[in-house]
C-alpha cells in the first residue's frame, strides 16, 4: 500500500472504531478515545485511551483534570472555568490544560456559532485579555 492509502484507510479506520466503540462504552460506563495514528507502508499503529470514572461518577480527561487543578491554584481562573467567552462571534468553554504546552496551554471548544465543534488552543495573556484581568 502506498502511503497515501494508509492516510486515507487511517481517516477510515478511526471513524469506524469511533461507531464500533460506542456500544462498549456503554456498556462499561466508561469513555473510549483513538487517539494518534502511526503508519508505514505495512502496518498502522493506533493509540487507544480509555477514560474511567472519577469518585465522582465524571470521567475528565488528563488536561480537564489540569485545568481543576490550574484553577484552584489561581484565584481568577477559577471563574473563567465555568464560564464561556466569545472569539469572532462563537461562543467558546474551556475544556483543558497542557502542562507541556508553554506558550499556548489553555484548551477550548466552540459549543455555538459558526465555529461549533471547533478546538482552539491559547496562552495565558489573550485567555486574561478576553475576560477584561489585568495582565501580569
Amino acid at each position: 500500500m502506498s502511503t497515501a492509502s494508509n492516510k486515507a484507510l487511517c481517516d477510515t479506520l478511526r471513524t469506524k472504531l469511533a461507531l464500533t466503540l460506542k456500544p462498549l462504552e456503554l456498556e462499561l460506563g466508561i469513555k473510549l478515545n483513538v487517539g494518534n495514528m502511526r503508519y508505514s507502508e505495512n502496518d498502522i499503529d493506533i493509540k487507544l485511551e480509555a477514560l474511567t470514572p472519577n469518585r465522582d461518577g465524571e470521567i475528565l480527561t488528563k488536561e480537564a483534570e489540569a485545568l481543576l487543578s490550574k484553577s484552584l491554584l489561581l484565584p481568577w481562573l477559577n471563574d473563567i472555568v465555568k464560564s464561556t467567552f466569545e472569539i469572532d462571534g462563537s461562543e467558546y468553554k474551556l475544556t483543558g490544560y497542557n502542562y507541556r504546552a508553554r506558550k499556548n496551554p489553555f484548551q477550548a471548544i466552540a459549543v455555538s456559532g459558526p465555529s461549533k465543534g471547533r478546538t482552539v488552543v491559547f496562552g495565558e495573556l489573550f485567555l486574561r485579555k478576553q475576560h477584561n484581568l489585568p495582565v501580569s
